[in-house]
């Protein structure tokens, strides 16, 4: 791990109180995720709460500290955009219900988290993300782990904070693996097998 990228995991103190602190959520959407689903998806409002209370969190760690929550980095109408794809859809439940499904007793029993991925990847790391894993420990599970984007700054959301940014990161990624693959794929009429 590089040494400018240390205190993005360590002291290790500082992160584990992250999670205590802000997972909650993490830990509901799992366990009760039509329970929390209806609350929420009752009224706009009670919907907007929750999605205000996502995006602080997890837009900065440091958050919890400001008044406004530091949600002016997003626009009114980004805030409203997100909230009424949910609202109209009536997918509250079901987006949340995503966790319940992946983090699973059967799932994790079934040991595919440990499954490595050969299928070329590239890992975009902003300052604010939830995790940072450094790329050797990516490197156990994207066997074909072609790039790993450090950005010193922005936050989990950074395609709803920075969208020009997502943007450009994600056509220079698909450039990258069209090469990386291009260098070490067999061309077969499949798509390819792995060399």
């Amino acid at each position: 791990m590089s040494a400018d990228l240390i205190s993005r995991l360590y002291p290790l103190k500082n992160t584990l109180q992250y999670l205590a602190q802000d997972f909650g959520y993490f830990h509901i959407h799992t366990a009760k995720p039509d329970a929390i689903g209806l609350c929420v998806g009752e009224t706009p409002t009670s919907l907007l709460g929750w999605f205000l209370h996502l995006f602080s969190i997890f837009s900065r760690r440091t958050n919890g500290d400001d008044p406004m929550g530091g949600l002016e980095i997003y626009s009114r109408d980004q805030i409203i955009d997100n909230l009424m794809i949910y609202w109209d859809t009536e997918t509250a439940t079901t987006s949340i219900r995503m966790y319940a499904e992946t983090i699973n007793l059967r799932n994790l029993r079934s040991g595919y988290f440990r499954v490595p991925t050969p299928v070329p990847t590239i890992a975009v790391q902003a300052l604010g993300e939830i995790f940072y894993m450094p790329p050797a420990a990516l490197n156990t599970k994207f066997t074909n782990l072609v790039a790993v984007d450090v950005l010193d700054d922005y936050g989990h959301f950074l395609a709803l904070e920075q969208p020009k940014i997502f943007v450009e990161l994600l056509l220079s990624g698909l450039q990258r693996i069209i090469q990386f693959s291009k260098q070490n794929m067999n061309g077969d009429a499949e798509g390819g097998n792995y060399v």
